[in-house]
């Protein structure tokens, strides 16, 4: 008889197998969670990280960009309001616009001086 084949679908939440997996001792964990080194277990990936999966940590989203928890690449970093940039390459604080300068009236022209009326002879 034929061993029968092992189905992926029998790896633990947070957990997946590779392609030919042949026992549940292949699950490694799933993108979107990371091995937590203290448990040895799969977690999801918490805010401002992103996880890729396998047996690797969680890495950090860019100086100033976060990710929503689960997410599973660096393009799921994204900088928040009043930053610009991609998140996944980096976020740059918005520089405020200078404001307006205030309209000046202009100033009323100066008064004239009647002419000068030279002294009857």
């Amino acid at each position: 008889l034929a061993p029968t084949q092992w189905d992926k679908r029998e790896c633990p939440a947070g957990y997946t197998s590779p392609a030919g997996a042949g026992t549940p001792e292949d699950c490694v964990c799933a993108p979107g969670f990371f091995l937590a080194s203290d448990t040895r277990v799969c977690t999801q990936c918490t805010a401002g990280f992103h996880c890729i999966g396998a047996s690797e940590d969680k890495r950090a989203c860019p100086l100033f960009a976060t990710s929503p928890p689960g997410a599973a690449s660096i393009e799921e970093c994204l900088c928040p309001a009043g930053f610009s940039g991609t998140g996944s390459g980096g976020c740059n604080k918005e520089e405020a616009a200078e404001p307006p300068a205030p309209a000046v009236a202009p100033a009323p022209p100066a008064p004239l001086e009647p002419p000068a009326v030279a002294p009857a002879p």
